[in-house]
């Protein structure tokens, strides 16, 4: 039976349609996903644009990087699975699928040594337990 995953947008509710997601090789069924109507979409962007401009509400950096670190993992662990799927999604060979994960995993890795070395006029401290909810900030260059 095909997995079916539902609207998840904090407020709005789906449009009653189901997406079918198919496999190109065999036209079987993969999965159905409710799909949004305009209503749900505007309620996505307002809540997304909403919790980005409340940022005493953000997770701090070194949850997030324990979350990605997790995240990771977890892909790593279920590589195949993932490059399984996306295979039969995308209708592509397994070995490019695997490239793909590969690529995620990476990506998500990327994210991490971002947050570590992320600087502009401030200067990361809130990297782990120590420096929770420290930052220090660099001090104007002056030009002589």
């Amino acid at each position: 039976m095909a997995e079916h995953f539902p609207l998840m947008v904090p407020g709005a509710e789906a449009s009653g349609q189901k997406l079918e997601v198919k496999a190109p090789f065999d036209g079987s069924l993969i999965a159905t996903v409710d799909q949004a109507g305009e209503e749900a979409v505007e309620q996505a962007l307002q809540t997304a644009f909403d919790l980005f401009k409340n940022r005493d509400g953000w997770i701090i950096a070194s949850e997030r990087i324990d979350i990605l670190l997790a995240a990771g993992k977890i892909m790593k662990k279920r590589r195949e699975q993932l490059a399984v799927e996306a295979a039969r999604e995308g209708g592509k060979p397994l070995m490019d699928s695997l490239v793909e994960v590969d690529r995620a995993i990476d990506g998500v890795n990327v994210c991490i040594e971002t947050l570590r070395t992320q600087s502009g006029t401030e200067i990361p401290m809130n990297l782990n337990a120590a420096s929770a909810k420290f930052v220090a900030c660099r001090p104007p260059r002056r030009s002589y």
